[in-house]
């Protein structure tokens, strides 16, 4: 797998993290298939249910954010990724267990595009763009990172 971004500054923004008092971390994926970005919808059981958002995940305490990332993708996606491209950039907020959690967005490509969700999590997964942003059930802060996003992607190719 192939990273533009070094180990050093994966290490700087978790020690960031620490800095900030986050006691929980949560990374998502901006996965572009066919110059669309990837978007699951939550499950009836889920909190907030039927929320369109970009795979994420919850990252565990002995496991480095590309650790975490790398294997949630594919167990969530069974997409496999080739490159980290760019860190798209982080938000906080109060978890439903009121902790204090930062998201930290990255755009990644993959080497296939045979998406296949787990059902557990989510119900169905959608190919947007910014022409049909607005036609899903997404958060306002997902949006805004979908839309730094595809400026990203739009500087790299």
């Amino acid at each position: 797998m192939k990273k533009f971004l070094t180990n050093d500054f994966f290490q700087a923004i978790e020690n960031e993290s620490k800095i900030d008092w986050i006691e929980k971390k949560v990374t998502w994926a901006s996965i572009f298939i066919w110059d669309k970005i990837l978007v699951c919808q939550r499950t009836k059981d889920e909190f907030m249910p039927w929320l369109v958002e970009l795979p994420s995940w919850n990252v565990e305490m002995n496991e480095s954010l590309i650790e975490w990332l790398v294997r949630e993708v594919k167990e969530e996606t069974w997409l496999n990724i080739n490159c980290v491209y760019s860190y798209v950039w982080y938000f906080d907020y109060l978890s439903w267990s009121w902790k204090k959690a930062r998201q930290f967005n990255f755009l990644v490509t993959c080497d296939e595009w045979n998406v296949l969700i787990n059902p557990d999590e989510h119900e169905s997964y959608y190919l947007i763009d910014l022409d049909t942003i607005n036609d899903f059930n997404i958060s306002e802060k997902t949006k805004e990172i979908i839309k730094i996003s595809f400026a990203i992607k739009n500087g790299i190719h």
